[in-house]
């Protein structure tokens, strides 16, 4: 058989979960994405015996509305109460099939045997997709899959973020590096490993009051600078949705505050960062204000940032203006000099 591309394994995903028939619209990502015509490709699988039609009755009786089922029940001598699901199984347990397909002729694509085999080997796949805002495709994570054929999808996944977060650190682009720890968060949470996503949350909340962005680069602070304070106007605060989350955590895996802040050290005290615009305690006290709406206390602490921060600067400067200047008043001595030795070589 012709061996399959990552795009035409998405299209068994597709059939088998999407509902498709010769009717069917098919969603924009086919084209935009993956550069594919839809249509094509499920030609091609139709081609191979890997679909085929086949009538769906219980899918029909879903799309069907609650009174046409109603009304069938009562033809039949069913009773009509309940709940949509209820009304279904009473009709598929008590009408005969041959009277339901007459009914409901309506056929969808269906998977082969074979079909199914090969979805079940490459489930990579419409994981790569339903993750598609993580970064990594379903070509590049099929690549992964042949490298490491025993690793499940999340491993592949998880593999990809470690690779990207050094490179991303490496090349100074730190909004990246707190992307890819804000999805490792995500995979985590997806596994039910709550504790273990706190860690990356707490990361990129470090990140996030940090002050760095991608390219950073400390001779540009007088530009970034504008954007840190005081605490309402700064775009170094935290996320609502990542403060959310961390009470959400904090109550299902019922963690006490001692716990919280010993973890949140463990987790971003290795955090090797060229700039913060905090303590590592004031990251945390702001994490704290944060999950108790303490505006009062959140605008002190940048209050008190903004004092050091500023002071840092003017000594920093005074630092280069006397560097500057050394040199020159150097350079003036020198040319007194070798004009003193000239004016008497001269006499």
């Amino acid at each position: 058989m012709e061996e399959l591309s990552p795009v035409d394994i998405l299209m068994l995903d597709y059939v088998e979960y999407g509902a498709i028939n010769d009717k069917s619209s098919f969603a924009g990502f086919w084209y935009y994405r993956y550069e594919s015509n839809p249509q094509n490709i499920l030609n091609k699988l139709i081609n191979l015996k890997l679909i085929y039609k086949a009538l769906d009755i219980e899918r029909n009786l879903k799309n069907t509305t609650l009174p046409e089922l109603k009304l069938l029940l009562k033809e039949n001598g069913l009773r009509v109460s309940g709940k949509k699901n209820d009304l279904i199984q009473r009709i598929l347990d008590n009408i005969q099939f041959d009277v339901l397909k007459d009914t409901y002729p309506e056929q969808y694509y269906a998977l082969s045997p074979e079909a199914k085999k090969i979805l079940s080997r490459n489930e990579h796949i419409p994981y790569a997709h339903k993750h598609i805002n993580w970064g990594l495709g379903i070509t590049e994570i099929h690549n992964l899959k042949k490298s490491y054929p025993n690793l499940k999808e999340s491993d592949l996944m998880w593999m990809y973020f470690e690779k990207e977060s050094l490179l991303s650190a490496r090349k100074g682009d730190w909004g990246l590096f707190r992307n890819h720890k804000h999805h490792q968060a995500e995979l985590l949470i997806e596994e039910d490993k709550y504790r273990d996503s706190l860690s990356f949350i707490f990361q990129v909340c470090f990140l996030d009051l940090s002050g760095l962005q991608n390219g950073f680069k400390k001779e540009y602070l007088f530009i970034y600078e504008k954007g840190f304070f005081p605490y309402r106007q700064s775009i170094a605060t935290l996320t609502k949705h990542h403060i959310e989350l961390i009470a959400k955590i904090k109550d299902t895996i019922n963690i006490s505050d001692v716990e919280l802040k010993s973890l949140y050290v463990d987790s971003v005290g290795d955090l090797n960062l060229p700039f913060h615009l905090f303590t590592l305690d004031e990251t945390f006290q702001i994490l704290k204000y944060e999950l108790e709406n303490n505006l009062d206390h959140l605008e002190n602490i940048y209050k008190d940032a903004e004092k050091r921060y500023y002071s840092k600067q003017k000594s920093a400067t005074n630092m280069n203006i006397k560097k500057s200047i050394t040199p020159t008043l150097e350079s003036k001595k020198n040319k007194g000099f070798l004009s003193f030795l000239f004016k008497n070589k001269k006499g």
